[in-house]
């Protein structure tokens, strides 16, 4: 049990960052959320970011600190939080195909003409 009692409402949020964690990383301990809770707390500059199964340290002056290993769900490719932020990133766009949907007709008839 998470033993956090934030006293102002920019630590309601933080905690409440650390904690949608779970939803990508949903058997992080209770300990880690705490330690990611209060190392956020103390500088606003401070990061926490999950990629490839490891949750990292990151303090305002770029020093990384301790680091675990996690265990994630599939679907993004990093999650980075500041005392203010939680981004998400996700390098994936889509399931195939160029983005492009007149590109293709374009070439057919820029084939057909020259073939023809």
């Amino acid at each position: 049990m998470l033993n956090v009692q934030p006293k102002t409402f920019n630590q309601a949020i933080c905690l409440a960052q650390c904690l949608e964690v779970r939803r990508y990383a949903p058997k992080i301990t209770d300990d880690i959320i705490e330690n990611m809770y209060h190392f956020l707390s103390e500088n606003p500059l401070n990061k926490v970011g999950i990629s490839n199964g490891t949750i990292y340290y990151v303090q305002s002056n770029g020093e990384k600190g301790e680091a675990y290993s996690v265990e994630t769900v599939p679907g993004f490719d990093q999650l980075v939080l500041t005392g203010a932020t939680f981004q998400v990133i996700n390098s994936t766009f889509g399931s195939g195909g160029s983005g492009c949907s007149g590109c293709s007709s374009n070439n057919n008839n820029n084939n057909n003409n020259n073939n023809g």
